[in-house]
This record gives C-alpha cells, structure tokens and sequence, in this order.
C-alpha cells in the first residue's frame, strides 16, 4: 500500500462484482466532499455463479447520516471490503488492517477509522454484488461471530455491548438464511439474539420480526426453497 500514488484506495474480494460506475461514484463524491475519510454504496446479494448485478434480488441499505460506530459493529451496512473507498492518507494514518484477524477485519479497521474522528458517507446506489459462495470464508458463521466479538469487546462493554450483540445475532440469522446455510444455525442466531436482548434484537419491528419468522419457518422448508424465499 505504502507503495500505491492514487488518492484513493479500493478493495475487491474474488467472489464480488463492482458496478460499471462504482468508482466514479465515489471519486465524485471525494471529489466534492474532501474532508470525507471513506464512502460506501448499497450491496445487492447475488446467487453464487451470478454475473451481474441485475441478478440481486435483495439490496442492502445504508445509513441516511453519518456512519457511527454502532452502526458498524450492529448489522454493519458496508458488509464487506469490496464496497468501501478510503482516502489513501487516511489508510495509512490509520495503520491499514489488521492482518492477525481472519473475519470482521473490515469492521476492526471501520471502528478505528471513526474511533479517530473520521466522517464515512453513503452513496444511495447499488454498486457491489456479494456473492454467496457455500465454501468461502465469509459463509464460516461460527467465525465470523467470534472475529466480531473481539472488535466489538475492545470498544464496548456491558449493556452497550449487549444491545448491539443481539443485532449482530440478527444479522447473522438472516445471512444464513440469505445463503442458504443451515435452518436449525439460523433459528439458533434469532434466538440468542432474543434472549440477549430482545428489545434490541425487535428494533426495527419489521426487520427483527420477519428474521424471527424467517427463521421459525426455515427448518420446514427444503434448502433449496429458502434458498429462493430468503436470497
């Protein structure tokens, strides 16, 4: 990195898709806005063999003000490296990622950014696709849970911690379900998410109540049919 000139740095994972216009996107965003650190857009959520972001089927939203912490370490609207832009200077002053990390080491370097004062923006514009790969490091649920409570941890503690835990149960509940991932792990996620705090995990009634349904009716559905009622 110390190596790269642009002023601008972006990230692509291999299962992931960029919309034609991404950069420029963001660049004309940076561009108006040069006191912004880093930029982000919605996600669509594409079947695993997709070439095109016309195949999504469920999007992603972002955060109509600033990013904050929370919202990183709650359901956590960037998702994935593969829909964040950052200003090169800010990369570095931040020290870049953590590399000892082998999940949620995109929300460890999201929370120093802001830790440190930085300002994170939205694009409202669909410009990745996130394909669901059955064998990728990302669909290691178990893991990810893991890789997010140390980050977590290392901000937050007690009732704070607890409240954005049970979202991250959410979170992870309708991941499975998106992907595909086993009925019983994602009724499993809904309902310690539940039990850790469940006016947090029922924020957003229509979101914490369809998850919970969701993941009710998951275990009497063929894999492949919630794989099509939950994609």
């Amino acid at each position: 990195m110390e190596l790269g000139k642009a002023p601008l740095v972006a990230f692509i994972d291999a299962d992931d898709i960029w919309a034609p216009n991404k950069l420029a996107r963001h660049i004309a965003l940076h561009t108006n806005e040069p006191g912004i650190a880093a930029s982000y857009a919605r996600i669509g959520f594409l079947p695993q063999h997709a070439e095109s972001l016309d195949a999504c089927r469920t999007i992603s939203s972002v955060s109509t003000d600033q990013l904050r912490l929370v919202d990183v370490l709650g359901e956590n609207p960037i998702c994935t490296m593969s829909n964040l832009v950052v200003r090169r200077e800010c990369f570095l002053a931040a020290d870049g990622l953590d590399t000892s990390l082998s999940h949620a080491e995109d929300q460890e370097f999201v929370a120093r950014l802001l830790a440190r004062g930085a300002r994170i923006e939205a694009i409202d514009e669909v410009l990745v696709g996130y394909r669901f790969s059955p064998d990728g490091l990302s669909m290691d649920f178990d893991r990810m849970k893991a890789g997010w409570l140390t980050v977590a941890r290392s901000h937050l503690e007690g009732p704070a911690l607890a409240s954005l835990e049970a979202l991250y149960f959410r979170y992870l509940a309708r991941r499975t379900l998106r992907s595909g991932g086993s009925a019983a792990k994602a009724l499993s996620y809904a309902l310690e998410g539940l039990r850790t705090d469940a006016a947090s995990f029922l924020t957003d009634r229509r979101r914490g109540i369809g998850t919970l349904i969701g993941a009710l009716i998951a275990p009497l559905l063929p894999r492949a049919l919630r794989r099509h009622v939950f994609a």
